[in-house]
C-alpha cells in the first residue's frame, strides 16, 4: 500500500512538471503582446494540453534571452541560425526564410542592418561583402531604412512583412525583397545537449497534435496572412522519426 501511494505521488509530481521556455520576439511566430503569444507558442500550448505539464514562456531581447538560456536549464524558442556556439537539440515547429529588404529604387545595397545581438548574422553579412549595421529591432530598422540611413535590412521574411504592415509611413509600400532567399532556417524549441530530456514531453505532444490532424490547422491561418502563395514551404511533419535535429554551432 505504501509503495502504491509513493508511486502515485511520484507520478503526480512528474505530471505537474513545469517547463520554462525563453523566447525572442519574431511576430507572427512569437509575439509577447498577443494573448496567445504567437503561432509557435499557440502550437506548443495546444500540443501540451491535458498533459499535466505546465508551459511557461517568457520573452526577452535577443542578447538577454541568449544569456538566460545559456545559464539555465530551459529551452529557447528561436531559429537555428542565431543561436550562440554550442551543441544543441532542436524540435522544429515551422520553417523560416530570411532575406534582405530594401527600397525598390535603391540601386546599390551596401549598408545592411541586422538585429542587435545576432553576431552570426553580422558575420554572414560581412562575409558577403556588406557593411553590417546594428539595429535595435525591426521597427527601428524600418525607420532607418525610410530615412536612408541604411540600404537594407537582413530580416526574417514573415516578421518583416508583419512590421511593414504596421508602419504608418506610406513609403513602406516601396520596401521590397531585394535578395531572396539569403538563407532558409527553422523556428522551434532549442535546448542544450545536456538538457535534451526537456524535449521528451514536447515530442510526445507534437506527435499527438499531428495524429489528430491539428498541427497544420494551427499554423496555416497565420501563415496565409503573410505567405498566401507559399504556405506549404513553412509546414513540417512533426511526427517524422528524425524530428529532433542535432545542432553544432
Amino acid at each position: 500500500m505504501k509503495i502504491s501511494l509513493l508511486a502515485i505521488l511520484l507520478s503526480s509530481t512528474l505530471l505537474s512538471k513545469e517547463i520554462n521556455i525563453i523566447s525572442v520576439e519574431y511576430p507572427p511566430y512569437m509575439e509577447a503582446a498577443r494573448e496567445d503569444q504567437g503561432m509557435a507558442p499557440r502550437f506548443i500550448h495546444a500540443a501540451m494540453e491535458g498533459s499535466g505539464v505546465d508551459i511557461k514562456i517568457q520573452f526577452y531581447p535577443v542578447k538577454r534571452a541568449f544569456k538566460k538560456f545559456l545559464e539555465s536549464e530551459s529551452l529557447i524558442l528561436a531559429t537555428m541560425r542565431v543561436i550562440p556556439p554550442g551543441e544543441y537539440r532542436m524540435l522544429p515547429i515551422t520553417k523560416v526564410k530570411s532575406n534582405i529588404f530594401g527600397m525598390k529604387d535603391k540601386k546599390v545595397l551596401k549598408k545592411i542592418a541586422y538585429e542587435r545581438g545576432l553576431y552570426k548574422i553580422k558575420n554572414l553579412l560581412k562575409g558577403k561583402g556588406y557593411i553590417p549595421t546594428e539595429m535595435v529591432n525591426y521597427p527601428a530598422g524600418i525607420k532607418m531604412l525610410l530615412a536612408d540611413r541604411i540600404d537594407g535590412i537582413q530580416a526574417v521574411e514573415l516578421t518583416m512583412r508583419h512590421f511593414i504592415s504596421k508602419e504608418v509611413d506610406q513609403r513602406k509600400n516601396y520596401i521590397v525583397t531585394r535578395k531572396q532567399p539569403s538563407y532558409e532556417d527553422h523556428a522551434g524549441l532549442i535546448v542544450k545537449k545536456e538538457h535534451a530530456h526537456l524535449l521528451e514531453p514536447l515530442i510526445a505532444g507534437f506527435k499527438r497534435l499531428q495524429r489528430r490532424g491539428e498541427d497544420h490547422k494551427i499554423l496555416k491561418p497565420e501563415l496565409e496572412k503573410f505567405a498566401k502563395d507559399d504556405t506549404e514551404f513553412y509546414l513540417l511533419d512533426v511526427s517524422a522519426p528524425n524530428v529532433v535535429q542535432i545542432l553544432k554551432t
